[in-house]
Parts: structure tokens; sequence; C-alpha cells
């Protein structure tokens, strides 16, 4: 499907739900980041940085993410 490249129907069947409700979900999914909700997913805390970001963030004082 999404990471597979399996079709829905297929995918739905392992699942053991209706191809319908599954091609929902990931339409929702693709349109907004999540597949239980009809509103947009927020924008995480703490995610991902731009490379300015983490770049200021190391100038401050902070650890760069993923440095040990």
């Amino acid at each position: 499907m999404i990471e597979t490249g399996k079709p829905i129907p297929e995918v739905a069947e392992e699942l053991g739900v209706h191809p319908g409700t599954l091609h929902s979900w990931v339409s929702r999914w693709r349109r907004n980041g999540s597949a239980s909700s009809d509103h947009p997913a927020p924008a995480a805390s703490g995610g991902r940085r731009t490379a300015a970001a983490s770049t200021a963030h190391a100038a401050s004082g902070g650890s760069a993410a993923g440095s040990a």
C-alpha cells in the first residue's frame, strides 16, 4: 500500500476490514497526516528541524539532534 506498494484490497483483506474503509483511512491520512481525524494534524513540537534551526539550537548551547 503506502510503504509496501500492495493494493488496498489485498491489505484490507489481511487486516480484516472492508476495502472502502481502508481507502477512506488512506485518503484521510494523505490529506491530513492522520487517519483518525478529519482535521489536519498539528505540527508536532520537537519534530524535525530545519538545518537553520538545528544550527541555531547548537549555537545557543543545545545539543544537535542525533549527536552523542
